[in-house]
């Protein structure tokens, strides 16, 4: 309803909908009636309208909002529903694992907390084949070192034993022959407890743990010098010619002690053994940017070629080589045997 004074407007009532009116009038207002209201001081006119297509616009808002929270309840179904497929899909999966099949892939999708979950699962199912593996072949070359082990161990067991009874039940011929049976069971004596100290070597080298072994910061070259020096110093003690050639620039090396030494104890000791003495030994130590590479190069000595078939001492040197993050390697050309130790440098 308006009321007006000489056409001039001074009251409306729009029945609370303030938005109904656009540019003063709605396409929804029909004028209904006119008429005079006579008041005590003056008489102004009064139009009444009506909405005359509020039902048919109430009737479109009511329909939108019904439609449109049916549409977001759909959509909310659909994304409720295939979470909850994937999430049966995992569990699925995850009975798959637990029967022992390992090498069955976790199935990942989407880009979301569910999606996290399923690559966390999939990485610790690799990380355990990882570890298993490496414990299989951890296994296998113990089981291996062992069997060698018991062989080379027996071979010079047996022939103690044999030298012994031959000494114990007296069936020598004077004094030279007892003396040779005497001199062979003390090589064999020795050549058993060789054996032995490698094996107790090697177990408590593969016993420790990379993570657990501290590594502590040394002075690289002084390091390198006390260690390596003193075996070169050794060798040109027992006759042996030495090609001794250390790195120059001084660096920061983080290393165990007991562990280098043990590898470096084993390379020294098999050149020793197995080297030419009459020909040049070389040992060449260089440093680049962040790695120290030490290189050796012996002549094989053809009238020593009795070798350890387990291989006991490179062993040690790999394991103890890989505890700090460096490598062990080596090579037999047949005349000359050439290794290399390559150890990360701290900057």
């Amino acid at each position: 309803m308006e009321l007006y004074e000489n056409d001039r407007i001074f009251y409306q009532f729009h029945g609370g909908r303030n938005n109904v009116y656009e540019d003063g009038h709605s396409e929804y207002l029909i004028c209904e009636d006119e008429f005079d209201i006579v008041f005590k001081d003056k008489t102004v006119q009064a139009v009444v309208y009506i909405y005359s297509g509020m039902k048919e616009y109430l009737a479109a808002e009511v329909l939108a909002a019904a439609f449109g929270a049916l549409f977001a309840f759909v959509l909310l179904l659909l994304f409720v529903r295939g979470k909850a497929r994937y999430i049966a899909l995992l569990s699925d999966e995850l009975k798959i694992l637990e029967s022992g099949n390992l090498n069955y892939a976790i199935t990942i999708k989407g880009k979301d907390e569910l999606m996290d979950l399923a690559q966390g699962i999939d990485d610790m199912r690799i990380a355990f084949i990882e570890r298993q593996n490496s414990e299989e072949k951890a296994r296998d070359a113990n089981s291996e070192l062992i069997t060698a082990m018991s062989h080379d161990l027996r071979s010079p067991l047996t022939s103690l034993i044999g030298y012994l009874d031959i000494l114990r039940l007296g069936k020598y011929e004077g004094d030279v022959q007892f003396n040779k049976f005497l001199e062979g069971a003390y090589k064999k004596t020795y050549q058993i407890k060789e054996l032995s100290d490698k094996l107790f070597e090697y177990f408590l080298v593969y016993g420790e743990n990379p993570e657990d072994t501290q590594l502590q910061v040394y002075d690289g070259q002084e390091l390198m010098e006390q260690i390596v020096a003193e075996s070169v110093f050794e060798l040109r003690g027992d006759g042996y010619l030495v090609d001794y050639r250390p790195a120059e620039d001084s660096f920061i090396l983080p290393a165990n002690i007991d562990l280098l030494r043990r590898a470096f104890d084993n390379v020294f000791s098999n050149i020793r053994k197995y080297g030419d003495p009459d020909k040049k030994i070389s040992v060449v130590w260089e440093t680049s940017k962040d790695t120290l590479t030490i290189n050796f190069t012996n002549y094989i000595d053809k009238r020593n070629m009795i070798t350890e078939s387990t291989g006991i001492g490179v062993k040690v040197c790999e394991m103890a080589m890989s505890i700090h993050g460096g490598r062990y390697q080596h090579w037999n050309s047949g005349d000359q045997y050439l290794s290399t130790m390559t150890l990360p440098l701290r900057g």
